[in-house]
Formats: C-alpha cells, sequence, structure tokens
C-alpha cells in the first residue's frame, strides 16, 4: 500500500470590518503583513500612516487563520477493514483524493487477488472520508477504451467524484 497526504498551511484572511473600524485602507502593507506572519516575523515593523506598527499587533486584530486544503494520494492496496479504515482517516474531509479504482465490480475476485480496489470500494471510501474531489485513476489495463464504465462505478458509490469530459 501507498499512501501519503499533502495539507497546506492555513490562508491568512483580512476582518474587514477590523480593518474598517481601525480606519486601515487596504493596500500592499496587506500582503507585507502576511508575509511577516508566514515567517513568523512577529517583532517586524509595518509603516501606516504615518506611524510603524508590530506586525504581532497588526496580526491580532486584523488577520484569521482559515484552514489548509489537503491533498491525498493513495494506490496499491487491498480492500481489508484495516486499509479502508487507515485510508478513511487519512483522507478525512480532503479537499482532493488521487486514489486507485483498478477493477470494475463484476471483477471483485481480480481485484482481492492483486491487492487492489474496485470501483465501489474506492467510491465507499470517498464518501466515508468526505472529500470534497475524488479522482479516480489506475484502472485495469483490461478496461482500456472502456474508462467510462469504471468512473460510472466510482460516481455512484461517491457523488463527488471526477470525471473527464469524453474528448
Amino acid at each position: 500500500m501507498l499512501a501519503f497526504a499533502f495539507e497546506t498551511s492555513g490562508r491568512l484572511k483580512v476582518r474587514n470590518a477590523q480593518l474598517t473600524a481601525l480606519r486601515l485602507t487596504p493596500g500592499p502593507w496587506l500582503q507585507q503583513l502576511k508575509e511577516h506572519v508566514l515567517n513568523g516575523e512577529f517583532g517586524a515593523r509595518i509603516p501606516l500612516a504615518g506611524r510603524s506598527v508590530s506586525v504581532a499587533e497588526l496580526a491580532d486584530s486584523i488577520l484569521m487563520q482559515g484552514t489548509g486544503e489537503k491533498l491525498v494520494y493513495a494506490t496499491d492496496f487491498a480492500d481489508i477493514p484495516d486499509n479502508r479504515r487507515k485510508l478513511t482517516e487519512l483522507a478525512r474531509n480532503a479537499h482532493t483524493l488521487f486514489c486507485e479504482a483498478s477493477f470494475v465490480n463484476a471483477d471483485t475476485t481480480q481485484a482481492s487477488g492483486t491487492g487492489h480496489l474496485t470501483t465501489r470500494a474506492r467510491g465507499e471510501i470517498g464518501t466515508e472520508a468526505a472529500v470534497k474531489h475524488l479522482v479516480p485513476f489506475h484502472f485495469s489495463r483490461r478496461y482500456r477504451g472502456h474508462a467510462g464504465r469504471s468512473y460510472q462505478e466510482v460516481s455512484r458509490a461517491c457523488s463527488h467524484t471526477v470525471v473527464p469530459d469524453p474528448e
């Protein structure tokens, strides 16, 4: 089994109401403030309206930390309860899960014998993990030219499946 997740650091968002309340005008200084915060430079100072304000003070009053986005990649694993549990937890609330869907449901025996997932299992894991986007890949060569069936089966089990345009 191969699976890993990459999660971006949270995004910094400006509290516009607080910016207005402090009578501060948006400008390039906001980007400077965000860069200092992301670099941990809270002692730095930002020039504002003829005075210098500390990054720490500004960050506390006008910035809020948003959540980052998680991308998960998983392939080459058997559909057993322990693997499902591990992948579901790894992919929990991921923005995008790239996951194998090697075999269609009719070929469950082949999937079990080779340690791969079926399209249904892939979709069920994506749904259970509450991913925003499920991108199936690594279809068996036996379906070359007929990937539409695989995408349809995954989509039946997970409504967030990304299906490419047929071109």
